[in-house]
């Protein structure tokens, strides 16, 4: 081989950088590209999460609660998911839904595309902007109103281990019962942000293991005059939330298959560089 043959091209004949290369290298990342088709994972998770929200809508868990637990913290909680899945938009070159835009526009944090200066730009980029901070304040209210339920607390004015009023924990029965509807909704919106180019968290199918445990309770200590809810709802969610769990199994076997496919290509590719070095040894030895 000779040294015109090893030499390296000067610098204006070398390839331009890709331009993802470019934006990194200026502090920026590359803008947000087309919407991704969901993987086999993602989209199972995406089923459990719904069978899970309606599950979740039925008062499976709190039959002691009253208009606030039942209604009025569902109502927000459902509209605070709704507000985090509009709030996907913030991140993408098209405007947020339903009028939010302009919540969208007060922003304390970098937008996507650029990297946080600091510590705590980077932890506001959880919450960049107000429309985010929006859904999260519902999404605390729809699990603090139980604890100041009315109904629950005329019953627990009257209650004593002898009575056959609802015991004290009705309130955290009933937020519970939220939590489960929150995760679902939650779920939806986190897989919708992966969808347009997002990043998907593996902790969401870890999630479900506690909607699997309270929908089971729910149907096998179901009693009282709500119990056909209890039951109804409970095998839903528990059924939704075995799905989310099973989506563990899934990602798993989905990483393993991936991890192996790049083991092989890695291989190949030694033995195609070997194969060439060889090759090359061999020619520069007859000349």
């Amino acid at each position: 081989m000779t040294t015109e043959e090893t030499a390296i091209p000067p610098a204006d004949q070398l390839p331009d950088m890709p331009a993802d290369a470019v934006l990194v290298k200026e502090g920026r990342v590359p803008a947000p590209r087309g919407d991704r088709e969901l993987e086999k994972a993602p989209k199972l998770l995406q089923n459990a999460a719904w069978v899970l929200a309606v599950g979740a809508a039925f008062p499976f868990m709190s039959a002691g609660g009253g208009w606030m637990s039942f209604g009025l913290a569902k109502v927000l909680g459902v509209l605070g998911c709704l507000v985090l899945a509009a709030s996907v938009f913030a991140n993408t070159d098209k405007p947020v839904p339903y009028g939010l835009d302009a919540l969208a526009k007060i922003r304390w944090a970098p937008k996507r595309g650029e990297k946080p200066k600091n510590a705590i730009q980077g932890f506001l980029m959880q919450m960049p902007t107000a429309l985010h901070l929006v859904g999260l304040l519902l999404l605390v209210a729809a699990v603090v109103l139980p604890f100041v339920d009315p109904v629950i607390a005329a019953k627990l004015a009257d209650w004593s281990p002898d009575t056959l009023t609802p015991a004290p924990a009705d309130s955290a029965r009933a937020a519970a019962e939220v939590l489960a509807l929150l995760l679902g909704g939650c779920t939806l919106a986190h897989v919708f942000a992966y969808k347009k180019g997002g990043h998907f968290s593996p902790l969401y199918p870890f999630l479900f293991l506690g909607p699997l445990a309270m929908g089971a309770m729910a149907v096998l200590t179901a009693s009282g005059p709500m119990k056909i809810f209890a039951i109804v709802g409970g095998a839903i969610v528990t059924i939704g939330a075995a799905i989310g769990v099973y989506t563990i199994v899934v990602a798993m076997i989905q990483a393993k298959k991936e991890g192996d496919a790049k083991k092989a290509a890695a291989l190949e590719a030694r033995k195609a560089a070997r194969a060439a070095r060889g090759g090359s040894g061999s020619g520069a030895r007859r000349s």
